[in-house]
């Protein structure tokens, strides 16, 4: 079995943040299957979507650790901000849109470049201990029994 699995920073960073970096893979995808991805090989798990936000939690510390730097990665996101913002006031949607992902890839490659990776890539370990949960029962503790 494979002891790390490798993940594009942008997903390590939705991970880690909570903002959502993946990429589109088609017309009518979103990008969310990279986060499923990357908790599905941490976790060991199959988890829906009302379970991604305890994975990530329980996910984040580890992506700390094995990656410090990703620390300093959330500290710069104001800046990411500051220019999404200038993205919204642009003309068109389509215009919008396309600013917006100029400005992310951007924003991925300075922080790349701050913590010295040679690529936007980083080797994902799984957790060493990870209880599932029966997706019915998560779902009942959320929104309490009715």
């Amino acid at each position: 079995m494979d002891a790390t699995k490798r993940f594009p920073l942008r997903v390590v960073l939705s991970v880690t943040t909570g903002r959502l970096f993946t990429k589109p893979r088609g017309l009518d995808d979103n990008g969310i299957g990279d986060l499923y991805d990357i908790l599905n090989w941490m976790t060991g798990d199959n988890l829906l979507t009302h379970q991604l936000p305890r994975a990530a939690r329980q996910c984040t510390p580890l992506l700390l650790e094995t990656f410090p730097f990703l620390a300093k990665a959330k500290d710069k996101l104001p800046i990411l901000d500051q220019d999404l913002e200038l993205a919204r006031t642009a003309g068109s949607d389509e215009r919008r849109k396309a600013d917006a992902a100029e400005f992310v890839e951007a924003w991925l490659v300075k922080v790349g470049e701050m913590v010295g990776l040679q690529h936007l890539w980083l080797d994902v370990p799984k957790l060493p201990k990870y209880t599932p949960w029966e997706p019915l029962d998560e779902l009942r503790t959320m929104i309490g029994e009715r």
